[in-house]
């Protein structure tokens, strides 16, 4: 069976374990695929799934240190 891990980095709003004790996935009438996390409700489309995306761009205007030296 191939299968894939999400995790923040994809999206998924929390983690899946310990969610619920009977976790429930459904399928809708579309074929998105519905799970519940920690932090919310999220689907997934297995006819969309983007493989080696890269994350998204990251720009950091400025920098503070509280450093010390002495």
């Amino acid at each position: 069976m191939k299968y894939r891990t999400f995790d923040s980095f994809d999206g998924l709003p929390g983690t899946f374990a310990g969610v619920v004790p009977n976790l429930k996935e459904i399928q809708g009438t579309d074929g998105k695929l519905w799970f519940l996390a920690s932090n919310g409700l999220v689907w997934v489309d297995p006819t969309n799934i983007s493989k080696n995306a890269l994350p998204p761009s990251v720009l950091i205007r400025s920098s503070e240190s509280e450093w010390q030296t002495s």
